[in-house]
Parts: C-alpha cells; structure tokens; sequence
C-alpha cells in the first residue's frame, strides 16, 4: 500500500523551486524608502559592446547609477545599486539593467528568477540620515567589501516637494534552461513597470564615479561621458505597475 502527497502544485506558490521558494507569493512593494540616483549620458558604441543584439539606443544614450535604501519590502529591508541604460526593445522603451546588487538573500533570489535581473550580493553604503560636517550625501558600492566599484556624491539645491505618477519601466533578460541534449533553452525579456511615488524630491549637484578596479564587475565600461541631473528621493513607495515578457527572437 502506498500514499500520495496532498498539496497540489498550484498551492505551492509561483517561485522556483516551488516547495521551498525564497521569497513570498504575495504582491511585492517597497515603501519607506529613499533614493539616490546619477544620470548621465554615456557612450554609444561601448554601450553597444556590451548589449544583447535584440536592443536598440541612442548614439549618445541615457544612463544611470541609481542606490536605494528600502526601509520596508516584501522581503525586507536591504540596500540595491543599479547601472541602467535607456534602450529600445521592439519599439518600447525600457532601462536595461547592466549591472544590480543588494545586500539582502531574498532580494537576490527573487530579482533572478522572477525577472531575470543579474542581482549579485555586494556592500553597499547609503543612509541619508547620517550626518556629516560637510552638508553632502554619499553612496559607495564595493565587491567585495573592501573593494570599491562606484561612489557618488550628491549637494542637494532645489526642493521639488512631493512627487507621484512617475513610472519606471525596467528590462531584464532570464533563461529556462534544459538539463539534457532536448529542446533548446527558453529565453524571455521582461518588462517591469513601477509606480514611484515620494514624500520629498531633491535636485542638485552630483556625478557618478567607477573606478575601474575590477574586471569582474566592469561598471566602468558604461562610462560617464556628460552628467545630466542628480536626484535625491525621500520616503519613497515603489509598487508593480505591470510585468509583459518578450520572447528572444533568435537571429
């Protein structure tokens, strides 16, 4: 005599591997969170070298280095640096994300899997509420700790006052491997649009800075040609706005 499992696989949620998925099934959200963020025009054709062939950007794109502090979250506080580049996918724009790191396991897991952002773990220091005698806030990102990868540096000038109804629309790009010598991989874009809305907005002066050290973790080779604006949201709330996947189109 035998005996068969009970649960179902559509009661174990929508996370890999389903009996034991790293982070919660319900919608994810960010809130009491503050933002950090660098945009500049970088060059073209090394952002080119470094794109998947199905992108289309500008000759002289948008970039960005961006660092949040999420002070609550669907999977708990943690920090994240992002480098992203404006491109166009099928006629959409999107922020493709070169590079990403958090500071927290579950982030990590979900971002991969779920939406196919190549999250790794790094040390990233941002915190706007300390204090310090020069009047600046500052971000660093290191891999490993010890080594640094960006810095940047931000003199806050214009209150802008509140801000909603602004929408971010993220790019990343994940595969469904197969294990033996079968149909070929499945691979997918997805689009991820979010709803930001903040407290308080602050303009100013500020640029990014990589430094070059590693060439495991080349921010470098989006490099900053002309900064464009330097942001600094307070208290923010992030929440998904809608999710499309783009089936790779092979050439």
């Amino acid at each position: 005599m035998t005996v068969r499992g009970k649960v179902t696989t559509d009661g174990l949620g929508s996370a890999l591997p389903l009996n034991r998925p790293a982070y919660g099934y319900g919608r994810p959200a960010w809130t009491q969170t503050d933002m950090l963020a660098f945009r500049y025009v970088t060059d073209g054709q090394k952002a080119a070298a470094v794109l998947p062939e199905h992108l289309e950007l500008d000759d002289n794109p948008r970039a960005a280095l961006v660092f949040y502090n999420y002070g609550v979250s669907s999977v708990g506080p943690y920090r994240e640096a992002i480098q992203q580049i404006e491109v166009t996918l099928e006629g959409r724009k999107a922020n493709w994300i070169r590079h990403i790191y958090v500071t927290n396991d579950n982030a990590l897991v979900g971002g991969r899997e779920l939406i196919g952002n190549p999250k790794l773990l790094a040390t990233i220091d941002f915190d706007r509420s300390r204090e310090g005698s020069s009047g600046l806030f500052h971000a660093r990102l290191e891999r490993p700790a010890g080594v640094p990868l960006a810095y940047g540096v931000f003199q806050p000038q214009i209150f802008e006052g509140p801000s909603e109804g602004v929408r971010e629309t993220w790019l990343g790009l994940r595969r469904v491997p197969t294990l033996t010598a079968g149909p070929t991989p499945l691979d997918e874009f997805v689009l991820t649009d979010v709803e930001v809305k903040a407290e308080e907005m602050w303009r100013g002066t500020g640029t990014p800075a990589f430094t070059g050290y590693s060439a495991v973790d080349p921010l470098h080779e989006i490099p900053v040609v002309e900064p464009v604006e330097s942001v600094l949201g307070i208290n923010m709330t992030l929440t998904p706005a809608g999710m499309e996947t783009v089936p790779v189109k092979q050439a």
